[in-house]
């Protein structure tokens, strides 16, 4: 498996959220589900716990890494 690239917009998207990238890998690696992006190649990792959703776009590339394109968090309802 190769490593994790982050975008200018992913960085700034992690930053604004208040997320950390660990979170970011975490979802990743062991997420609660996958769905399809609605950027073209792309697919949302999304992981919840406590009430909170943490979701990161990502895309594979040539070379076999992965493009963090995007990321975010939000509170679920109960």
């Amino acid at each position: 498996m190769g490593k994790l690239i982050y975008t200018n917009r992913a960085i700034k998207k992690i930053s604004n959220s208040g997320l950390k990238k660990w979170q970011v890998e975490k979802t990743f690696n062991k997420p609660d589900f996958i769905r399809p992006s609605i950027v073209p190649g792309c697919k949302n990792y999304v992981r919840t716990n406590n009430h909170l959703e943490i979701g990161t776009t990502i895309k594979k590339t040539d070379d076999d890494n992965w493009l963090v394109i995007s990321a975010w968090k939000r509170r679920l309802f109960k």
